[in-house]
Formats: C-alpha cells, structure tokens, sequence
C-alpha cells in the first residue's frame, strides 16, 4: 500500500537535513509523501530552505481532502491550527484516512508492527470485511489489561 513512501521520506529528510528522531517533521513528510498530488507541491507545502512550513498553501485550489490532510500535517508537525478530528478524518478517502493514521502514530512514535500474517500483509482495500475486523481484534488484543473500567 505505501510501496516507495520510505525512500520518499528519506530523500525529503536528507535535503531537510533533518534528524533521524524528528517525529513531527516525519510525520509532514509521510504524508506528503503518502499522497500523490501532495508529493508533487511539496515544494510549496513545506519550504527547504527555511526549514519551515508554508501555510498559503492552504489557500490555493487544492480540493479538499488534500487540504485537511495538509492541516494535519502542519497540526502534527507544529501545532498548526486545524479543524476538529470529525471534519479532519470525514473528508478523506480510506486510502488518505489510512496515510492520516500512520502519521499520526509516526508522530507519537507509535509506528505499525510488521504484518504477522498473510491478511495483514494485504493493503487494507484488499481485505475483505471479516480480515479487517479481525485485525481490528487482534490489535485491541494486544492493548487488553485487566484493570480496564469500562468492563
């Protein structure tokens, strides 16, 4: 699903000169790279030179959805204003949704685990519904304590 986005990163980071434990510039980065159209205004999204992000980006004609994703960008990276969670995530496609989530675990250094099984190495658009929610179960699996109230 995200096959090339690393080495993307990778090259935004070297001409950066960013360090290796920047979490909130990766995270700009990710998904940047993450979207085919962000990747090609990056230039305009976040300015090289000065190391800085460029908000007046916001107000071209980019549609929608690249636009929240750009907010959740500059909000992970330095607080940027945004709109609420609801209107940041309902805008986006399950493809940008899924790019959104990662970033926002790159940020708080919660990355991924690698895929243990053959469903969860599938891109999540080819799981089918029961995989998915199966994945969902195994991962809440794994955040299970004892002492949770709520049960």
């Amino acid at each position: 699903m995200f096959i090339g986005i690393t080495e993307k990163i990778d090259r935004m980071m070297v001409k950066d000169n960013t360090h290796p434990q920047d979490r909130e510039r990766e995270a700009l980065f990710f998904i940047i790279c993450g979207n085919h159209e962000l990747y090609e205004i990056r230039e305009q999204i976040y300015n090289f030179k000065e190391r800085c992000i460029e908000p007046e980006i916001l107000e071209s004609g980019i549609c929608t959805s690249s636009k929240q994703l750009i907010k959740l960008g500059f909000n992970l990276y330095n607080s940027y204003p945004m709109d609420t969670v609801m209107n940041t995530l309902s805008a986006l496609d399950e493809y940008n949704f899924e790019i959104a989530m990662r970033a926002i675990r790159l940020r708080f250094n919660r990355v991924l685990k690698e895929p243990r099984t053959e469903s969860e190495a599938k891109p999540i658009e080819e799981l089918n519904f029961e995989d998915y929610l199966t994945l969902c179960e195994q991962e809440a699996k794994e955040h299970e304590t004892d002492d949770e109230p709520w049960k």
